[in-house]
């Protein structure tokens, strides 16, 4: 399973930002989206605080998009 997380900027001001946010994970075979939802999020610049929620936006302000893949070799050690 993979977690994928895409935020936009739908538009700011001076302090706000208004944030368009889809959480979401998908399976790392198939490439089958197992749950995701959409959020629309207000935020407080400099602090990260929600305006319209208690609570603080969580992920960092200097996220890059990169794709993570790794493959684990399973060795098996008993007799047939």
């Amino acid at each position: 399973m993979i977690f994928i997380w895409n935020g936009e900027v739908i538009e700011g001001n001076e302090n706000i930002l208004n944030l368009h946010t889809t959480y979401g994970y998908r399976d790392i075979l198939t490439d089958e989206i197992l749950w995701e939802t959409e959020l629309d999020e207000t935020v407080e610049k400099t602090t990260r605080q929600y305006v319209d929620m208690p609570g603080r936006f969580m992920f960092p302000s200097n996220l890059e998009k990169k794709i993570i893949r790794y493959m684990v070799e399973l060795v098996w050690d008993y007799p047939l």
